[in-house]
C-alpha cells in the first residue's frame, strides 16, 4: 500500500512544479523546479535503495533516470518544443545525480547540497540551450541564455540545503 501512495505523492509534485513553474518568475527568469524535483527523487532513490542486487531488483539510476525522462517529456509537451531536448537534459541529470551522491560525496551536508543542485541546474540549462540551438537551429543570445540559467541555479540554491538526502551516504558504499 505505501508504494501506490508514493508514486501518487510524487506524481502530484510533478504536476504542482510542471504547472507553478512557467507561472512563477523572479527578476524576469522563471523558476527551473523540474530540475529541484529530479535532484530530490534521485537522491531519494539512493536512500531507498536495498542493499542487495537481485535479478528483479531496479537501481536508484534507472529509477532517477526514468523519473528524468517522464519529467523532461512532460515539459516538453507543455512547452510547445521538439519532444526529446528536456526528456534528455532530466533523464541525463537523474542519473547525474545519483552518480554524483553515490561515488563522489561522502557525507551530504547543506553546503554540497546547494553545491550539487547549483552545478544540475547549470548543466540542465546547458544541455537544454545547446540542444535548442544545434538541433533545432534555433537562435539564441548566449549572454541572455548564460544570464537566466545562473539565475535559476540561484533560485535553487536554497532547495539545495533545505532538501536532505535522508541517508548516510557511507552506509550506501558499504562504509
Amino acid at each position: 500500500m505505501k508504494k501506490p501512495l508514493q508514486t501518487s505523492l510524487w506524481a502530484l509534485a510533478a504536476i504542482f512544479a510542471l504547472l507553478l513553474q512557467p507561472k512563477i518568475t523572479v527578476f524576469g527568469v522563471p523558476l527551473n523546479l523540474t530540475v529541484a524535483l529530479v535532484y530530490v527523487y534521485a537522491a531519494r532513490a539512493l536512500a531507498t535503495q536495498s542493499g542487495g542486487a537481485g535479478f528483479t531488483d531496479i537501481t536508484a539510476e534507472t529509477r532517477a533516470v526514468s523519473f528524468g525522462a517522464v519529467i523532461g517529456l512532460i515539459e516538453d509537451m507543455m512547452s510547445g518544443l521538439l519532444p526529446g531536448i528536456n526528456f534528455m537534459s532530466k533523464a541525463l541529470l537523474g542519473l547525474l545525480s545519483v552518480t554524483i551522491f553515490r561515488d563522489y560525496i561522502s557525507q551530504w551536508t547543506p553546503f554540497i547540497g546547494a553545491a550539487v543542485i547549483f552545478i544540475v541546474t547549470i548543466l540542465d540549462g546547458v544541455i537544454v540551450v545547446m540542444m535548442c540551438q544545434f538541433v533545432m537551429g534555433i537562435a539564441i543570445n548566449e549572454y541572455a541564455a548564460m544570464q537566466m540559467i545562473l539565475t535559476q541555479s540561484v533560485i535553487n540554491l536554497p532547495l539545495g540545503c533545505l532538501i536532505r538526502c535522508g541517508h548516510n551516504i557511507s552506509d550506501i558504499r558499504g562504509q
